[in-house]
């Protein structure tokens, strides 16, 4: 059995995790994830990799550098890159009150002044924005996961504010390395397809008739 771990700087920390809990399990795990990628950046690494078709898992995080609700082209033609039903992608995961400014700050710069700084500057309705985008251009394909599902009462403050460590990884890890495809996927998506179809074409019926 083998996976693959690929994307932005999440893939290098809950990717981690993951890979970790995956390998006690059996599994044999590439990480190729690269801090600072975008979903077009993902993509083309995706594509200089070998045996793509070989992978039974593949775990994309993806999208907290992208351009506001931009890139969904890419990311669909980065599912298509690999087997179908093979591909679980977990969007960005929401900016939290920042736990300790002084590692926020040795990431980020200056610029984090506090620790809702996420919240007030306005890039945490930003990443929402990324994820729903995400969400729409990626569910009907893949297996898409929200780590806010996993938190009712949200996600718990992270050191910097954005990258998820600790505890909440180990949940999100936990989570992913179960059945990543168990109630996600293109199902869904075909699914509310068809109910859409099938409610005009009951529309139209009813004013004909």
């Amino acid at each position: 059995m083998k996976a693959l771990i690929i994307g932005d700087s999440q893939s290098r920390g809950i990717g981690r995790v993951l890979a970790k809990v995956l390998r006690r399990r059996g599994w044999q795990v590439t990480e190729a994830g690269r801090s600072g990628h975008s979903t077009a950046q993902t993509l083309k690494k995706a594509r200089k990799l070998q045996n793509r078709g070989t992978y039974t898992r593949v775990y994309v995080f993806s999208g907290g550098n992208n351009p506001r609700e931009g890139q969904g082209n890419q990311a669909a033609q980065l599912v298509s890159l690999f087997p179908a039903g093979s591909v679980a992608w977990i969007g960005p995961p929401p900016a939290t009150k920042i736990g300790n400014l002084h590692t926020a700050r040795k990431a980020f710069g200056k610029k984090v002044t506090h620790a809702d700084y996420w919240r007030t500057s306005g890039f945490a309705a930003k990443r929402e924005s990324i994820n729903a985008a995400l969400k729409q251009a990626v569910s009907s394909i893949a297996a898409w996961h929200d780590v806010r599902d996993l938190f009712p009462d949200g996600v718990p403050p992270q050191t910097d504010g954005i990258h998820v460590r600790g505890k909440s990884a180990q949940r999100i890890a936990s989570h992913l390395a179960t059945d990543p495809f168990s109630g996600h996927g293109g199902d869904s998506g075909f699914v509310w397809a068809v109910v859409g179809v099938g409610a005009i074409l009951a529309w139209r019926n009813r004013k004909t008739s």
